[in-house]
């Protein structure tokens, strides 16, 4: 199976699906003086002795400045572009964020198959960073697109006559007559506010803790409402203060 390489996580990003729930922790050593990298389960000679190569080695302070630990996290995944099963090497911060997407899913009742992921590479060196998104299609190329292909993180409803379902919020957008709980604020767009209204119409809205209500908030805004990311960011502290 083809490994994807870094250079496909910049730009727009990698979109994918997850193959399985399957994740390999992989570990190696980076050697700044040959310019290579040092595998796993091998064998090195340090000042301690003969080592093998795995995340307890032991260096020295002047070993740690010619060998830097790299441990990275290996999945198998469809490429949502070509409908090929391909191998992600995830550096541990793109694999914390993916965990972290993955949790929330499950804790709103997703079910994980359903949802594509983004991941992206930004900056160089030292500055090198990586984000994972929930992505906007879950439709795999050359495959029909189902009958509603955007992502919206939501609970699923309690079966209960008495209680309301949750609303499609992708539907809500455009529907004149939505209107907030509370008296508009200048501070808020009418979009915004129809979100408040759909998500406090959720039956669980009274179970969410504040990470769930400021992810739900996140991902609508960047998947329904498109926003870009770092202004998704920093308009969702300013949303969830109306929530209340």
């Amino acid at each position: 199976m083809v490994f994807v390489k870094k250079t496909k996580f910049e730009g727009n990003g990698f979109t994918f699906k997850l193959k399985n729930m399957e994740t390999n922790e992989r570990f190696a050593l980076w050697d700044n003086t040959l310019k290579t990298y040092l595998k796993e389960n091998t064998i090195l000679t340090t000042l301690k002795g003969a080592q093998k190569i795995d995340k307890y080695i032991s260096l020295t302070p002047e070993e740690k400045q010619r060998y830097t630990r790299k441990l990275s996290f290996k999945r198998d995944v469809i490429d949502l572009a070509t409908g090929e099963e391909v191998q992600l090497d995830l550096p541990k911060t793109a694999e914390d964020a993916l965990i972290d997407k993955i949790s929330t899913i499950q804790v709103m009742g997703g079910n994980v198959n359903s949802f594509a992921f983004t991941v992206k590479k930004t900056g160089t060196k030292l500055n090198t960073k990586y984000s994972v998104d929930i992505a906007k299609s879950a439709v795999v190329a050359g495959n029909p697109a189902p009958a509603s292909s955007t992502i919206v993180v939501q609970p699923n409803p309690i079966e209960t006559k008495e209680v309301k379902t949750i609303p499609d919020f992708e539907s809500v957008v455009n529907n004149p007559e939505v209107v907030a709980n509370k008296v508009d604020d200048p501070k808020l767009t009418n979009d915004e506010n129809k979100l408040i209204k759909s998500l406090k119409e959720s039956p669980s809205f009274i179970n969410y803790n504040e990470q769930m209500i400021r992810t739900i908030i996140l991902d609508n805004l960047v998947n329904v409402l498109g926003y870009t990311s770092d202004n998704a960011e920093k308009r969702t502290s300013e949303i969830y203060s109306f929530c209340f």
